[in-house]
């Protein structure tokens, strides 16, 4: 199963009180909800680190992409969050939900060189 490469509109909510974050956002295509979410964490009070990945991209249909494969890198203040995930069992990542949770992570202060 790949990751959905559709375009959608996002929304993000940010507050600070202290060291403690909390962060809201989701997503959604047209008005169909695909996921939400809320975060609570301190990553904005750990260090700055280093990451370097890359990535798998299918084409899409009917703009010319091609697949391709993508080198990532960057740093980001990384750290283990408290959440709560929201899927909508009729979107598209639909076949997250009733999936057990292991751990969430947040990065504050993101970087990434993606190409």
């Amino acid at each position: 199963m790949g990751d959905p490469q559709g375009l959608c509109d996002f929304s993000l909510d940010t507050a600070h009180t202290g060291p403690l974050s909390t962060t809201e956002w989701g997503a959604t295509v047209g008005r169909t909800p695909i996921a939400s979410a809320r975060f609570r964490d301190v990553s904005r009070a750990v260090p700055r680190l280093p990451f370097k990945g890359g990535t798998w991209q299918p084409g899409i249909e009917d703009t010319g992409l091609e697949e391709r494969t993508a080198t990532l890198q960057g740093s980001s203040k990384a750290f283990m969050a408290r959440a709560r995930w929201d899927i909508n069992p009729d979107g598209p990542l639909g076949w997250l939900v009733g999936a057990r949770q292991l751990a969430s992570f947040r990065q504050a202060s993101f970087r990434m060189l993606f190409g």
